[in-house]
């Protein structure tokens, strides 16, 4: 296996997830489940040194009383899908919807999701 990455080279992440909606039929969050009804199909790339360090860079703080370093976990996931992440798609038995992630539309999207396609990426390209 090769250290060096190839940032053409493009991978997927499936997650299962359920749709929650009100009583009106609005949607209101995706629930990820193992055996949810809908499914999130993420394309991504994998992680290079360079752009992991530039993340973890913009993503610590240094704490002003102790003077430790702090990792701001919400910036590194923020960070981690706007950089690696090239499509997010949604499908929901015959509908579609695809988005393109951005730092401005990653900043719009639900925590929780964020997270769980993050701790999924970091799963498949080696992090812990």
């Amino acid at each position: 296996m090769s250290i060096f990455i190839d940032p053409a080279k493009r991978f997927e992440i499936k997650l299962n997830c359920d749709e929650v909606k009100d009583e009106q039929g609005n949607l209101l969050c995706y629930k990820i489940h193992s055996n949810g009804s809908s499914q999130i199909v993420c394309e991504t790339k994998g992680r290079s040194f360079h752009d992991m360090s530039n993340i973890i860079e913009e993503a610590t703080i240094i704490n002003s009383v102790t003077g430790n370093p702090l990792l701001r976990t919400s910036i590194l996931c923020k960070k981690v899908i706007s950089t690696f992440f090239s499509s997010i798609k949604i499908i929901n038995g015959e509908e579609t919807q695809t988005f393109y992630p951005d730092p401005n539309s990653v900043n719009h999207m639900r925590y929780e999701l964020v997270k769980a396609l993050t701790k999924r990426w970091l799963e498949v390209t080696g992090g812990k």
